[in-house]
């Protein structure tokens, strides 16, 4: 008879973290022990029953890969970035009015270009997914209906915005460099000045 591992017997409450709304998937629930043969195994092995958890939920797994790095939330107006990654137009746009063309995966590099590409691919995943979902809203979602999905127009304005933002900023840092080194006293001035 199988027995459960004590090395993987972690709390429910632990799970819950993890795994919001019953979210858990197959591993996740082999890992926490959940319905399978890890909870019929105390009986079978002449341990004292312990009362067997019931479903979890019946909520769908959202797929990672559909999700984007910012928001955590499944794509719904999903845009390639010049450094080929994916994110939500929505939390780009508003990660780059505070940090004009920073890479938001925190390498420390700045793009070179805020040119944001429509990614039908990943739309149209994300729309079969729903399809197979029909009454399920994803985390983060107010609703299914209603979403604005942008065009290529649209982005390459977004995209003129942003980069118009950081030609800004650069200008501007430039200029205090510039004002910083006018206002330090030159090496040579400060030679000449020195007492012998």
């Amino acid at each position: 008879a199988l027995r459960p591992s004590p090395s993987r017997n972690l709390s429910p409450g632990f799970a819950q973290l993890l795994f919001p709304r019953g979210s858990m998937s197959g591993w996740a629930q082999w890992l926490f022990g959940r319905g399978t043969a890890a909870a019929a195994a105390p009986a079978a092995a002449g341990a004292e029953a312990l009362e067997a958890p019931g479903p979890l939920s019946s909520a769908p797994v959202e797929p990672m890969d559909l999700m984007c790095p910012i928001s955590a939330c499944l794509f719904r107006d999903p845009v390639m970035l010049v450094s080929g990654h994916t994110f939500e137009r929505a939390s780009i746009v508003e990660f780059w009015r505070r940090r004009p063309l920073a890479n938001p995966l925190g390498t420390g590099e700045r793009l070179r270009s805020a040119q944001m590409i429509v990614n039908y691919g990943y739309r149209s995943q994300v729309d079969a997914w729903l399809q197979r979902h029909p009454d399920y809203t994803p985390e983060g979602w107010s609703s299914r209906g209603g979403v604005h999905r942008c065009t290529q127009e649209e982005l390459d304005r977004q995209t003129a915005e942003i980069e118009s933002a950081a030609r800004d900023l650069d200008d501007k840092a430039a200029a205090e460099a510039a004002a910083e080194e006018e206002a330090a006293p030159d090496e040579e001035e400060e030679e000449a000045a020195a007492p012998a």
